[in-house]
């Protein structure tokens, strides 16, 4: 009798252990997702910074060549 009990226990256990780390799986994989969203949106903030410098760059080209 009591090895069913302790091994119910222990079944009992192990799916709640299973559940839990099925949960932090499922947490862990969305905030995975959520970083990539970020990490892309970076890139584009980074590319429009690149793109936004090299305007500025000709700008200054095209002013310097006026004034002189």
């Amino acid at each position: 009798m009591f090895r069913s009990a302790g091994r119910a226990e222990a079944e009992r256990a192990t799916a709640e252990v299973s559940t839990q780390v099925n949960a932090s799986q499922a947490r862990v994989d969305a905030v995975t997702a959520s970083l990539a969203e970020i990490h892309t949106a970076v890139e584009e903030i980074n590319q429009t910074q690149r793109l936004i410098g090299g305007v500025l760059t000709e700008q200054v080209a095209v002013t310097g060549a006026i004034l002189n």
